[in-house]
């Protein structure tokens, strides 16, 4: 809990990165490439959204941050900076 608020970890907070690039630099084929799913990734985001009185964030991120609090000593609450 920070500031009495409960954490909720999330599996649906990630982001989309395209990783695959077409050769040819038009926009045309561009455009295309970017529609199809199987050029992207997904990533945790490194985002914490507040909503309703609970905090949301990504099981990978939650991880970092509690690491982070071990290993600097600062708690949660400061790393976090709500």
């Amino acid at each position: 809990m920070i500031h009495g608020m409960p954490i909720r970890t999330s599996y649906l907070l990630v982001d989309k990165v395209q990783y695959r690039f077409p050769r040819s630099k038009r926009k045309r084929m561009r455009k295309k490439w970017s529609k199809q799913e199987k050029n992207f990734h997904y990533v945790p985001s490194n985002s914490v959204w507040t909503i309703g009185g609970m905090i949301y964030v990504h099981p990978q991120v939650l991880n970092r941050m509690r690491s982070m609090e071990g290993a600097i000593g600062d708690s949660l609450r400061e790393v976090i900076r709500l």
